[in-house]
């Protein structure tokens, strides 16, 4: 899963060159702006066949919060 996630984070925000930690946020990634979280939420819903809720999509905030959606859709 970290891996999936991780090729998707990379393709999003290419100029980010660090690790994609679980605490980076918007803040720490100058790419991540509103249209981009929604390009990923898309990318994410696709590449791992999930959905999610209007209220997950608005409350995810970190890396951490997406990976942790991510496996309670993928159980």
């Amino acid at each position: 899963m970290e891996s999936k996630l991780d090729k998707i984070l990379r393709k999003l925000f290419s100029k980010f060159k660090g690790n994609f930690t679980d605490k980076l946020t918007s803040k720490n990634i100058p790419q991540w702006d509103s249209l981009n979280h929604l390009n990923l939420i898309m990318e994410v819903s696709k590449q791992f066949k999930i959905k999610f809720e209007f209220n997950e999509i608005i409350n995810i905030n970190s890396i951490g919060d997406l990976k942790k959606r991510i496996k309670n859709k993928i159980v």
